[in-house]
């Protein structure tokens, strides 16, 4: 059996989810309840107008920056918060941050929706399988996108497939 060890961080109250919230590795896929502005005091002492978002399960309210509003525009395919109520999130530590002159532990949000990480790898396959059944056009257009790579294209053109 491994040791636990138990973050420092841990050992304080802190009223918004953090990277100490989270085991080594440990992705968290949580249900988007509502977005607000909210004012936050840091341990600062600083005042500053920031955006929360809470859960529908019992974590801590996470503090969204442009990059994690980013990602979930991104997963969603919308910019509008009120499209993202209501929608999962994986939530995860990324290392390395640089915050000013300083490198942090930081919350990232996936841009993909949790559950529909299709590989290009998975797409090829499924290409390869309805070849037939495609024109010239549709092959090169689902091509364009397995060769982009992009990730958040992928379900649309795993519907489009299995459509055929």
């Amino acid at each position: 059996m491994a040791d636990t060890k138990t973050h420092w961080k841990k050992m304080f109250n802190y009223d918004y989810l953090g990277s100490y919230s989270f085991n080594e590795g440990e992705t968290k896929v949580l249900t988007i309840a509502n977005i607000k502005k909210e004012m936050v005091v840091s341990t600062g002492g600083k005042k500053e107008q920031c955006t929360i978002c809470t859960f529908r399960e019992s974590e801590k309210p996470m503090i969204l920056n442009r990059t994690n509003c980013k990602a979930i525009t991104k997963a969603y395919n919308t910019p509008h918060i009120e499209d993202w109520i209501g929608k999962k999130i994986a939530v995860f530590v990324q290392q390395g941050i640089k915050v000013g002159n300083e490198t942090t532990d930081g919350l990232r949000i996936k841009d993909q929706i949790p559950g529909n990480e299709l590989t290009a790898t998975q797409l090829k396959e499924l290409l390869m399988f309805k070849l037939p059944a495609l024109t010239e056009k549709e092959v090169q257009g689902v091509q364009q996108v397995i060769d982009s790579n992009d990730a958040s294209r992928f379900s649309a053109v795993f519907e489009f497939l299995n459509s055929k």
